[in-house]
């Protein structure tokens, strides 16, 4: 695993992407970037980004924490809901996308 290290102070992005997190009981912080399309465990104590994970589908966006702590569920902005399995680490589901869901795809 390759550990990066965080800067004191965060510069400020040049893209306007979105970035959401949820913490785990240990304090650790998964985030969801939306414009590189990762999603990211960090750790907050060492101040080190402890791994990367490309998200399935473009704009993940929001990110939820089961109660359990046993799945992640990440939105997309263009595709469906993605489940995140913490062991084994990988993508484990899809969840298409409601015929309600915003934004809505073209004109029928």
């Amino acid at each position: 695993m390759r550990r990066i290290a965080l800067p004191s102070v965060m510069p400020k992005p040049r893209s306007s992407g979105s970035a959401t997190m949820v913490a785990t009981r240990e304090g650790k912080l998964w985030v969801v970037c939306d414009i590189p399309g990762k999603l990211l465990l960090i750790d907050p104590a060492s101040r080190l980004v402890e791994a990367v994970y490309d998200c399935p589908a473009k704009g993940p966006h929001i990110v939820v924490l089961t109660p359990d702590e046993r799945k992640l569920y990440v939105s997309h902005k263009d595709s469906a809901l993605a489940a995140f399995a913490l062991a084994p680490r990988k993508y484990a589901a899809r969840v298409p996308r409601g015929e309600h869901a915003w934004p809505r795809p073209g004109p029928p």
